[in-house]
Parts: C-alpha cells; structure tokens; sequence
C-alpha cells in the first residue's frame, strides 16, 4: 500500500550503526617505496603502495569480520536508505526488535574483540613473519583491547519542535521533500534489485550451450527468497506492476529448498520458463541499465560459490 511523505515521516525513524574498527592498511615508507622502486627499476614518484597488517585469515580477526558483515547485512536488509549517508530508515514499530537483534550483534562482538585482545601477542607475531622487513611495531597499536566496536544510535530525523511555526512548518516541507526522495530511491532500488536477481537465477538455471545443467549455488534463490519478505515490508511506493512481478515470482519459486531446485529438473525448467516471462516483462516496469544488471550478477558469482563453500552451500 502507498504512503506519503507525511505519512512515512510517522511510520519511519532515523537509525544508525556504526563501527569502531581497527585500520588494516598502511602506506609504505619512503624507504621501502625507494627499495620497490629500485629493484623494479620504477620511478618512486610513480608508486603508491600499501601493505596489508594482519591476514585477513587469521582466525580472531576472521570471526570479527565476519561479525561485522553479518551486522551490516542485517541492518541493511531490515532498513531504507535515507538521503543522509550512513542513516537508514526502520519502521518505528520495529525498533524494540531490532535493538535487541543488534544488542545482541554487540555482545558478540564484545566477545570476540576481547578474545583478539588476549591473543595479540600471537597476531603480532604471526605479522612479523609474514610482513618480515616490512613489519614494524609501531604500526600496530600499543594493545590489542578496544580496537572493535559496534554502536546503535537513532538520530532525530524531525524539525526541533522550539523552532518558531513559520521556520518549522518550513522545515517540515523539507523533510518532507526528502522522505519522498527517500522513498522514490527505494522504489528505483527495489526494481533493479529484482530484475538482477531475477536475471542471474534465471541464467543459473539455464542449460549449458551442450545442454548440460549448470552448476547451482544456493545463494541467488535464497536471496531472491529473502527479497520477497523485504518487499512486503517495506515497499511503500507500491507500484501495482512491479508488485505482480514480485508476487508472480514469488508464487513461482515461494519457499523452495534450494536442494529440491539442484536436482529436480522438471522443477529447474518450470522456474527458469517463469523466470523467463518475468524478465521479459520487466523492461516495462523497470527501467535498469544493463551494465549493472550484469555487473551485480557476476559479482554475485564468486560471492555464491564462497558463501556456498563456507556454509555448506547456502550463500547468505
């Protein structure tokens, strides 16, 4: 159902989460640039180069990382990009939930920054011997606490109620003016989220040239599955033809376990026909460029077959 502007000031709130993270990467040295230089017979002027601290493997680092992406997905997902960077929109009805969810996001990575703390000493080390003489002590902090941290704030989207009528309603219709920029951005993201995941699931599951079937990741159709939920729940532009693609493909692929689609292949026909239909259809709807259909289907290749390896086989 469509909102106004008005109308989703009042179901919208601002929220923010941000991270207090440990830099990774430094420059090098003059000195070290002027050796790079001279073995390759390069002018240093020429060079910018940079060095890696820690391996991004290394198993304490690893574990936060991975909490952090997962965190910043969850954010995303749950919320609408605002005009402002690094704000999002949540449904004011969801805040308690998603507080908790996020709370709960910090402890771990309370957690696991303590734990790289206590284990600095062999994270240094493990430097050392990779970086050899391009390690040095003083790139890396005194200690290895404090360094990881993950905080929520909701900043106040709303005129201050002191401002006097004239100058507040006057800001009211700026605000106004962004949250319907706000959600005309969402409506444009929505569209072109679908038509390339539609587009590289479709291609998935289309036969090779000779016939043979494609090797199939989890990860397109589990995320065209959680696009659906976002969808519904956040969809406030409401365009009624984008809407009957959405719901068509929904109805075509709903619940399915991702196993089921590897090695039904009654079932991998009947959806790639359908998705076939959907994408024909979409040009009318939506109006994607083709370049970053494409550009998001093949990175979304590599990031399916790790998340697939790592997870067994179910991309996120």
């Amino acid at each position: 159902m469509a909102i106004t502007p008005l109308e989703a000031m009042e179901k919208l709130a601002g929220v923010r989460v941000s991270f207090k993270w440990l830099g990774l990467v430094r420059s090098f040295t003059e000195s070290e640039k002027q050796e790079v230089a001279g073995a390759m017979g390069a002018d240093p002027r020429l060079l910018s180069l940079s060095k890696y601290l820690i391996d991004s493997k290394n198993p304490y680092l690893k574990r936060l990382n991975q909490l952090k992406g997962r965190l910043d997905k969850y954010w995303k997902q749950e919320t609408l990009a605002w005009v402002e960077p690094g704000i999002r929109l949540l449904l004011r009805e969801e805040i308690p939930a998603f507080k908790e969810e996020v709370e709960r996001f910090q402890g771990e990575i309370l957690e696991a920054s303590m734990d790289f703390g206590a284990h600095y000493q062999e994270v240094l080390e493990e430097s050392r011997q990779k970086l050899k003489e391009l390690y040095h002590r003083s790139d890396f902090p005194e200690n290895g606490y404090g360094l990881f941290e993950a905080t929520l704030g909701f900043p106040n989207l709303m005129p201050p109620s002191y401002l006097d009528p004239t100058l507040y309603e006057k800001e009211m219709q700026a605000r106004a003016r962004e949250f319907e920029q706000a959600l005309a951005r969402a409506e444009e993201s929505f569209g072109e989220q679908f038509a390339g995941m539609v587009e590289y699931l479709a291609e998935n599951l289309k036969p090779s040239a000779d016939g043979t079937p494609k090797k199939f990741y989890d990860g397109p159709l589990t995320r065209l599955q959680e696009f659906f939920e976002r969808f519904r729940k956040l969809n406030f532009r409401d365009s009624p033809q984008l809407r009957a693609l959405v719901e068509q493909a929904e109805q075509l692929v709903g619940d399915t376990d991702p196993a089921v689609m590897r090695v039904d292949k009654k079932l991998r026909v009947r959806v790639q026909e359908g998705l076939e239909e959907i994408r024909t259809a979409l040009p009318s709807v939506v109006v994607v460029k083709k370049r970053r259909v494409v550009e998001r289907a093949e990175k979304a290749q590599p990031e399916a077959a790790e998340a697939s390896a790592e997870a067994g086989g179910v991309a996120a």
